[in-house]
């Protein structure tokens, strides 16, 4: 009896070390998507557009879970798989990466720096505060490599889920308006610029699909770190698990969203400053009003994010990195100087455009979230060759992969009709 317990601890255990792309995964999902889109969706909304959050996430899936699949079977990333259907394709995605690279990064370490900016209270600007940011992470990751990103991403992540946890069921003790009619209002959807929220919603949520390259890359970076046999099945089990903590904090933002604003004349704040306290506050009102909620909850937030600006930091430059170390050397020595030139590369701009040109801070939004919804098809289309390059149950998924990517091209296209004429 006793040596079936020590087994199943060890089993257990084995689970536990083996948790790390799945969660990091999850920490860049709940970033910006969530924190911000989620929040509006449910303030804006109310419930109506619960249901549509959770249909897009089931939607990407057969796409995102390829980054698991493709190396169990090919034993290679996503980026050599995107090679072998042809060079195009990989300058394609190198393109795509390197555009949506600057603005994400931008993006993320902007609402970063507001948040630090409402917990510190210092006399800086938001520049000095991102360049803080910016640098920290560059330094966790030119430092530490793969170990120290899970480590420091698994840690910040529990932390913000418990949070969040608790936070939730304080605001459900006091009953939900779930079955409240006044929580539906089918009469938004007829709105042009409700459409347009909820089209950019839909592309944002849950990432944009190069998360599913991402999730491939971290695979291999652990199996680096590890130097031992990958083991799928636990593999899987950290996917999955990543991925359900997607839907359930995205879901949870949004019934937060639509407890604490919805219908109270309160509107969110445009600006990432203003936003980033108002959210702070939602929260705070949730678990009781006092200063040490008010601490706590800034402190989980200030987290998530953070670990949001590391694994982007991260998670473009090496894709960026694998792809061109793939066209030229294919060496990870090479790999390696290029994902560093890349990274600080990347951060560099990022940091320029936030000193100097954060009136176009509109547009850069505006611009990485077509990208995101524009390039959707063509990074389902990719994973839906590829799946076909696989076995057992992986491939008999292609049904449902090709009504996926129809689903997804659908929106694209909408998106597309409504920049044309609208």
């Amino acid at each position: 009896m006793g040596s079936i317990k020590i087994g199943n601890w060890l089993n257990f255990t084995g689970y536990l070390r083996h948790l790390g792309p799945g969660i990091i995964m999850a920490s860049t999902a709940i970033g910006v998507s969530h924190l911000v889109q989620s929040t509006r969706a449910g303030a804006d909304f109310g419930y109506l557009l619960i249901p549509l959050i959770i249909l897009i996430n089931l939607i990407k899936y057969p796409f995102i879970v390829v980054g698991y699949h493709y190396p169990q079977q090919r034993q290679v990333s996503l980026v050599s798989g995107y090679l072998s259907l042809g060079k195009a394709y990989l300058y394609v995605f190198l393109s795509i990466m390197l555009l949506a690279a600057i603005g994400g990064i931008v993006i993320v370490v902007w609402v970063m720096a507001a948040i630090l900016q409402n917990l510190l209270s210092l006399p800086l600007s938001t520049p000095l505060y991102a360049a803080s940011i910016t640098i920290f992470s560059i330094f966790v990751l030119y430092r530490g490599h793969y170990q120290i990103l899970e480590l420091f991403i698994k840690s910040l992540t529990v932390i913000f889920v418990i949070s969040t946890l608790i936070a939730f069921i304080a605001l459900a003790a006091n009953g939900l308006e779930i079955f409240n009619a006044a929580y539906y209002p089918i009469d938004k959807l007829t709105n042009f610029q409700s459409l347009a929220f909820i089209i950019a919603l839909m592309g944002w949520m849950p990432a944009p699909l190069e998360i599913s390259v991402w999730y491939s890359l971290w695979g291999e970076a652990k199996k680096r770190s590890q130097k031992t046999q990958r083991d799928f099945t636990k593999e899987l089990f950290d996917f999955k698990l990543g991925y359900c903590l997607i839907i359930m904090t995205a879901t949870i933002f949004a019934i937060m969203g639509a407890e604490s604003i919805y219908g109270k004349e309160q509107d969110l704040a445009s600006s990432a400053a203003n936003f980033a306290s108002q959210f702070i506050n939602l929260y705070s009102l949730a678990l009781g009003d006092n200063l040490i909620i008010k601490w706590l909850i800034t402190l989980a937030a200030l987290m998530v994010m953070l670990s949001t600006v590391i694994t982007l930091i991260d998670a473009y430059p090496r894709s960026l990195a694998s792809g061109s170390n793939l066209l030229k050397y294919q060496n990870h020595q090479h790999h390696r100087k290029l994902y560093h030139l890349i990274m600080i590369f990347c951060s560099a701009i990022a940091l320029f455009i936030l000193a100097f040109c954060q009136a176009y801070f509109k547009f850069l939004i505006d611009l990485v979230t077509i990208i995101a919804i524009l390039s959707t098809p063509f990074f389902a289309y990719m994973n839906l060759r590829l799946s076909k390059q696989l076995a057992g149950k992986a491939k008999k998924n292609h049904l449902i992969h090709l009504i996926s990517l129809i689903l997804l091209t659908t929106i694209s296209l909408f998106f597309i009709i409504m920049l044309v004429f609208y």
